[in-house]
């Protein structure tokens, strides 16, 4: 397949999926927000995890920022994406909590105030759970496009002699698809936990 099919095809599959997305309703999204804690719990990632990225949910997307208050409970040090207002495509992780100060960035997502918050480096983070528009049994993983995962943990340019964090994808269960195009950039995922199942790859 040609860079442009793949572009084409991505394309369609985020369209459809974030249509299916937008159609959720706030019920159907709690519900989706507790069966996704109920499986996070039973997957065993929490025990061996202490510094844990999460995101907050946009445009449907299956939100576990509700979920950082429980892990705060459990002595879990919470993290958030900030987009870098220095280099273009990049993003740092940040200390945060329910109380922190957010501010809006180009995306309308809110995300810590970087002024008043601790960075952490993305070596030292023990488990990301990340966003995304559509997963296959392989896993891979189709973001929104912006490449910010991407290009944070991309082996082939990872530059730490440590381990990269694990990482588990976030998602509805019907965001599931047989398969997905790839590109050599794309970081596989090591899991997905969606609201009824625990995908280990």
């Amino acid at each position: 397949m040609s860079s442009a099919d793949t572009a084409i095809l991505k394309s369609s599959i985020r369209q459809s999926m974030r249509q299916a997305r937008r159609q959720l309703t706030p019920t159907s999204q709690s519900l989706a927000t507790q069966g996704f804690f109920r499986q996070l719990q039973c997957s065993g990632f929490l025990l061996r995890s202490q510094d844990i990225a999460l995101y907050i949910g946009s445009d449907g997307e299956l939100d576990p920022w509700p979920i950082a208050q429980q892990l705060n409970a459990q002595r879990k040090a919470c993290y958030l994406p900030v987009i870098s207002s220095h280099t273009a495509g990049l993003m740092h992780f940040f200390q945060a909590n329910q109380d922190s100060p957010m501010r809006t960035n180009r995306y309308r997502i809110p995300e810590p105030d970087a002024r008043y918050c601790r960075a952490m480096k993305r070596q030292f983070l023990s488990l990301v759970l990340m966003p995304l528009v559509a997963f296959d049994a392989k896993g891979n993983r189709l973001g929104m496009g912006g490449g910010y995962y991407d290009r944070a943990f991309n082996q082939t340019q990872w530059p730490y002699k440590t381990r990269r964090p694990l990482l588990v994808g976030v998602a509805h269960e019907f965001q599931k698809v047989p398969e997905l195009p790839t590109e050599s950039w794309d970081v596989p995922l090591d899991a997905v936990i969606t609201e009824r199942e625990i995908y280990r790859f």
